[in-house]
């Protein structure tokens, strides 16, 4: 059974490639994944990927909740919380 969310997270120092990454996503929706966040530490961006659409969302910006999952809707800022303790 596939996961309802999938979260590729791009290397800090370079890691996958966007390019790279959007194959991965592309690979979890055809299997029914229903949704995919690509996190970019640098610069704190969060790619949300559905069979539907995909957007951006940095900052205090609130990802939408996925029909799939009503309840979670986080400011793309708390993906990246342990990093900002970090330094």
């Amino acid at each position: 059974m596939p996961p309802v969310l999938a979260v590729e997270v791009a290397g800090a120092d370079g890691g996958d490639s966007e390019e790279a990454l959007r194959e991965k996503a592309k690979w979890y929706l055809s299997v029914g994944t229903s949704v995919v966040w690509v996190l970019f530490p640098e610069p704190r961006e969060v790619l949300v990927i559905s069979s539907e659409n995909e957007a951006r969302f940095s900052g205090d910006e609130t990802i939408p909740a996925h029909p799939a999952l009503p309840e979670l809707s986080p400011q793309a800022s708390e993906l990246f919380i342990q990093i900002s303790l970090g330094r």
